[in-house]
Order: structure tokens, then sequence, then C-alpha cells
């Protein structure tokens, strides 16, 4: 498996040698959020190696090109996200990419982000009765503060 910062022209410019030395799976990685990446021959899209709050928030992507499988992956949450105690979802990439893929990729896709969502509303679900319990013990402590001064 080759792993190097060519481009995807460049790639294809040596499929030949590649196809000769029977390696035909290639990683492409770059700097960005993806748009080197050949969405529009996308073939498949999964969780990838990344898991936060048991969510993967690394998608693992396969075009086909010429001969070729490209593999690639791209974190779907903000950068600053690592540490903190809720998914916090890049939905601008996210939404470039559905855009991007073919259909039958988009449908793998809308199935990771409906569990995304429901991972997502349970966590608010969750911080909503925290919001509620800390609320009531702020309402109980000013209830004694009243209380001791009357």
């Amino acid at each position: 498996m080759s792993e190097d910062r060519k481009t995807i022209a460049e790639h294809l410019a040596l499929k030949e040698h590649y196809i000769a030395l029977d390696q035909t799976k290639v990683w492409v990685r770059t700097e960005s959020k993806g748009d080197e990446y050949p969405w529009e021959h996308a073939t498949t899209a999964r969780g990838g190696a990344t898991y936060r709050l048991n969510f993967p928030v690394t998608l693992y992507f396969e075009a086909e090109i010429e001969g070729l499988t490209f593999q690639w992956h791209l974190d779907i949450e903000e950068p600053n996200s690592n540490g903190r105690q809720f998914l916090n979802f890049d939905t601008t990439t996210m939404a470039m990419i559905l855009r991007r893929v073919p259909e039958p990729v988009a449908a793998e896709l809308r199935v990771i982000f409906e569990e995304g969502a429901a991972k997502v509303e349970q966590e608010g679900m969750e911080g909503l009765e925290h919001v509620e319990k800390l609320l009531g013990t702020a309402a109980l402590l000013r209830a004694l503060v009243r209380r001791g001064q009357s």
C-alpha cells in the first residue's frame, strides 16, 4: 500500500506501475478538510479509526478510479473537540461530503449521521437533566438563604 502526499493525478500517472506491482490500494493524505479527495468517485464510507464518546468521529472512504482503489479518512469533528464532554461535529464539512459523494455512499453516510444525531440528542437530554438538577439545587440554596434572613 502506498502512502505519501501525491495528488490523485500523480498517482494515476503511475497507475501502470502500481498495477504491475499488484499495489492497487493507495492512501491519499492531505492537510485540508478534503478538497483534494475524489469524492465524486467514492464507493464506500464507514466509521473510521477514531472514536470519541462511543461514536466514530473519523470517517473512512474508498474510491475506485482507473483500476486503483484510493483510500482516505477524514475527521468529522471540529479540531478543538478533543477533551470536551460532548460531540462537536463539523457540520459544514459533513454537508460538503454529502453533496459531493454518489447517492449510494450518501445513503451510507446518512445512516452514520442519524446515529450521530441520536447520540447528540441523548447527550442533550442527559445534559438537560443535569441542568435541571443544578437549577433545583440553586433554588433550594436561595430558599435556605431567605429562611436565614427572616
